[in-house]
């Protein structure tokens, strides 16, 4: 079975409403966070960065919950177990 998410704020997974962004990594390397967008990008998702605090953030935004479980899944075949979920306003 896929690992689970190791938190989901805001709402449950699978609950069938709403948008989900998935943060996958936080670096305080640029190149970091590029490389994980390409690891991303390499099982067929749609990453970006963005920088808070002198942070680079992965993430993965306007996730529809009918797709929040696949998505999840090619994260963790991408190697990536450690996601935050939050939903989007």
């Amino acid at each position: 079975p896929a690992p689970v998410p190791s938190q989901v704020q805001g709402a449950t997974s699978g609950s069938g409403i709403g948008r989900f962004r998935l943060q996958v990594g936080v670096f305080a390397e640029e190149a970091s966070a590029q490389n994980m967008v390409i690891r991303l990008r390499n099982v067929g998702l749609s990453p970006a960065y963005e920088i808070v605090n002198n942070y680079y953030r992965v993430v993965i935004a306007g996730v529809p919950a009918t797709e929040l479980d696949a998505i999840t899944r090619l994260i963790n075949a991408a190697g990536f177990t450690d996601i935050l979920i939050r939903t989007e306003p």
